[in-house]
């Protein structure tokens, strides 16, 4: 059985590990699995570190409009590829591939472009055509309020056997279209599941990590603004009169979140060597499950906190920051725009506070627990379709 993950990479620390989670539980389900990725958003050593092998051809850029286009045609021309070329360098025909599974985080919405939906469309119909199984695995979606997007949606998903909302709220914005005999239903993030790295903690005293994200810069610039940064310095001093040290994680590649990240150590006047990029998603998961709390915006790096039981306070720009502390139990810990750069405050005292902290624990390691439930269902249904239908 070979399978097609589509959406996450490595220029993302959320992505690397949606696309880790995805490619471990699938080789669990099915040993016999290969997984195929296309040739963007990774280099081909990153992909043999992940032993996944490469789509031939790949669509390019995903930006590009060609891309679009060229979906059916390049799944004709992967067959004028001779089978000893393609086992000899690692690549897979599209043709060959037996199923297509979408782990985008957020990729679908308003706030995107229209052409991200064109492009899963186009994608879709080729399996679709084929009646090999189509599934998106448990990702933000939504809302679909500009009609060209909403039109799009309904035409992309409607080709979907599976799709998984990963909250509430993306439940229903699907819901409200017309997705023909797509299947939708309702799971947690999967990167909850997936297991941290062992390292060293990178202090020998207690840290809390404050992490940064540029997209509060233009996603959210008409809400958050400039009190964004004040917001993550006013909690950095917080953190330092509990004697707790602050540490700043990136949990992206980009120069973006780094520059954020050198401001904000600046200001708090730590050490810039206490600003950490590390490459492993897997081992930044460890670091931020080692500290006492989190404090930040970007959305996987909270849930790798919050489903290490670490106290975890989201800064967000869109609804899957609330509908994430709402899974874990904690919705309140979801600072909105409108409490001000103050905001993180009363709920670091909360954290910091020894019987309050205890009582969030408890209610992140039982939340966990019931959504672990969730996941094994959401994976029981995938593998059923796979199984049935690429035998």
């Amino acid at each position: 059985m070979i399978v097609q993950l589509f959406g996450a990479g490595f220029d993302n620390r959320g992505a690397q590990l949606m696309l880790w989670t995805a490619a471990q539980k699938l080789r669990e389900l099915h040993p016999e699995v290969e997984i195929v990725v296309e040739a963007i958003r990774s280099s081909p050593s990153e992909r043999a570190s992940y032993d996944l092998r490469t789509l031939f051809p790949s669509l390019g850029l995903p930006k590009q409009k060609r891309a679009v286009r060229l979906a059916s045609t390049y799944d004709r021309l992967s067959r004028l590829l001779p089978t000893k070329l393609h086992r000899k360098y690692g690549l897979v025909r599209r043709c060959d591939v037996d199923a297509f599974i979408d782990i985008s985080g957020y990729a679908f919405g308003d706030k995107w472009t229209l052409l991200n939906l064109r492009e899963l469309d186009a994608r879709l119909s080729v399996f679709a055509r084929k009646g090999k199984p189509r599934i998106l695995l448990p990702q933000m979606l939504g809302p679909f309020n500009e009609e060209p997007k909403r039109r799009a949606a309904e035409k992309a998903f409607s080709k979907a056997d599976l799709i998984y909302a990963r909250d509430q709220t993306s439940l229903e914005c699907v819901q409200a279209l017309d997705c023909g005999p797509a299947e939708i239903q309702l799971a947690p993030d999967i990167t909850i599941f997936c297991d941290a790295k062992k390292t060293k903690p990178p202090l020998d005293g207690p840290y809390a990590s404050l992490v940064p994200n540029a997209r509060m810069l233009d996603k959210a610039a008409g809400t958050w603004g400039e009190n964004y940064m004040e917001a993550l310095v006013q909690a950095g001093q917080k953190i330092k009169s509990y004697d707790v040290q602050p540490i700043v994680v990136i949990h992206d590649i980009g120069q973006n979140d780094i520059k954020l990240g050198y401001e904000l150590a600046d200001r708090l006047e730590i050490p810039r060597e206490r600003v950490y990029q590390p490459d492993d998603a897997l081992e930044i998961k460890q670091l931020l499950a080692q500290g006492v709390m989190t404090i930040g915006s970007r959305f996987h790096a909270l849930v790798s906190s919050l489903s290490t039981g670490v106290p975890s306070i989201a800064l967000g720009w869109a609804h899957k920051y609330e509908a994430l502390l709402k899974d874990f139990g904690l919705p309140e810990l979801c600072c909105h725009h409108t409490e001000g750069p103050d905001c993180t405050l009363k709920h670091i005292d909360r954290c910091m506070d020894p019987d309050r902290r205890e009582q969030v624990v408890q209610t992140l390691q039982a939340s966990k627990k019931h959504m672990r439930a969730e996941n094994e269902r959401m994976w029981s249904r995938v593998s059923e379709m796979l199984r049935v239908r690429c035998s």
